[in-house]
C-alpha cells in the first residue's frame, strides 16, 4: 500500500506532509485516512516508522538512498551528551 511505504521510507513525513506528497502522486486520501492506516499497522509515531525502516534496510543489507537516513543520523546524534559540572546553583562550567 502507497501510504505504508511512503511511511516507511521516509519516516519524518508528519501526517499531513505525507498527505501532501501523495496529493501530489495523484492520490486521493484524507488526513484522518493517512492516520487511520498508520495505526492499523503499528506506524502511528515516528520512533515506530523509524524503527520499521531500520528493519527493512538489515533486510535489505543496509542499501538504501540518502533521503530516509538523513532521520537515522538525527537519531543519532540525540544520544550524544553534554557532561556538565555544577557547582552551585546558576555556574555551570
Amino acid at each position: 500500500m502507497v501510504i505504508v511505504d511512503m511511511a516507511i521510507d521516509f519516516p519524518a513525513y508528519g501526517q499531513l506532509r505525507e498527505l501532501n506528497e501523495l496529493k501530489k502522486q495523484g492520490k486521493l486520501v484524507s488526513a484522518g485516512g493517512v492516520i487511520s492506516i498508520w495505526f492499523n499497522n503499528d506506524l502511528n509515531n515516528f520512533k515506530k516508522r523509524l524503527d520499521t525502516l531500520k528493519a527493512k534496510m538489515a533486510q535489505e543489507n543496509g542499501i538504501y538512498r540518502e533521503a530516509p537516513l538523513q532521520p537515522l543520523k538525527k537519531e543519532k546524534q540525540k544520544h550524544i551528551c553534554l557532561k556538565l559540572t555544577v557547582f552551585f546553583k546558576g555556574f555551570i562550567k
